[in-house]
C-alpha cells in the first residue's frame, strides 16, 4: 500500500507544485527563533484522505479474496509443526489438530490470512531452535521442545510484529487490535481467537523432536 501512495504522490507533484498542494506547517524552536514552515502529507488534506481510504479499501478487498480462498481451498495439505501427523483438505483441520494434539494456538483459522506464509514462518523458527513465544534460541530441537512445554510457550510472541500480517482485523482496522482483542483471558475450553492468548490445559501433550 505504501509504493502506491508514493507513487500517486510522486506523479501528483510533478502536475502541480508542493506550495498549491500541500498544508503549511509553522515551527519555532523558541520565541527568538525564526519561524520554520514545513509542508507535509497527512490526513488533514482531503485529497491525501480519499487517498488513504482508497488505498485502504483496495487493500481489505484483497486480503478479503486471499483469506476466501484459503477458507474454501480443499487441496491444502501439509505436516503439523509439532509431529509427523499430514493434515490434507483445508488448512483449519491443521490449525485445530496443533491446538488439539499440541495445545499450541495461533488463534482462530477464520481469523487469518496469508495462512501459508506464516506457517512457513513458523517453521523455519522451529528449524532454527527458535521458540516462538519468547524467541530464544536452543542447542537442540529436543531442547527447544522441552523449553516450549515447561514455559507453556505454545503460542506466538503478541510483540513480534511481523505477525500483524496475517490477521485480517489488522487489515479491517487501524493499530493493535489483535493485541487488544486477544489478551489472556481465563482458562476454558475452547479454541483462542488469537495469539496472544494463553494456550489451555495445565500441561502439553507431548511434541515429537523428529
Amino acid at each position: 500500500m505504501i509504493r502506491r501512495y508514493l507513487a500517486y504522490w510522486k506523479a501528483r507533484l510533478r502536475t502541480a507544485s508542493a506550495d498549491s498542494l500541500l498544508p503549511v506547517i509553522k515551527r519555532q524552536a523558541n520565541p527568538r527563533a525564526p519561524v520554520d514552515e514545513y509542508r507535509v502529507l497527512s490526513a488533514l488534506l482531503p485529497e491525501d484522505d480519499e487517498l488513504r481510504v482508497r488505498l485502504r479499501s483496495d487493500l481489505v478487498a484483497r486480503m478479503l479474496a486471499v483469506q476466501q480462498r484459503e477458507r474454501a481451498e480443499t487441496t491444502f495439505e501439509r505436516r503439523c509443526l509439532f509431529c509427523r501427523l499430514r493434515c490434507v483438505g483445508n488448512r483449519a483441520a491443521l490449525f485445530q489438530h496443533m491446538f488439539d494434539a499440541h495445545a499450541f494456538s495461533v488463534g482462530k483459522a477464520d481469523n487469518l490470512v496469508n495462512t501459508g506464509k506464516l506457517l512457513d514462518m513458523l517453521q523455519q523458527k522451529l528449524d532454527s531452535c527458535t521458540c516462538l513465544c519468547c524467541e530464544n534460541s536452543f542447542a537442540s530441537r529436543a531442547l527447544l521442545h522441552e523449553h516450549m512445554r515447561k514455559k507453556k510457550h505454545l503460542r506466538l510472541n503478541p510483540a513480534n510484529r511481523d505477525y500483524d500480517q496475517f490477521y485480517i482485523v489488522n487489515y479491517l482496522d487501524d493499530g493493535d487490535q489483535w493485541r487488544a482483542a486477544n489478551k489472556p483471558r481465563s482458562v476454558a475450553k475452547h479454541v483462542p481467537s488469537g495469539p496472544a492468548e494463553a494456550s489451555v490445559g495445565a500441561s502439553s501433550p507431548p511434541i515429537d523432536a523428529g
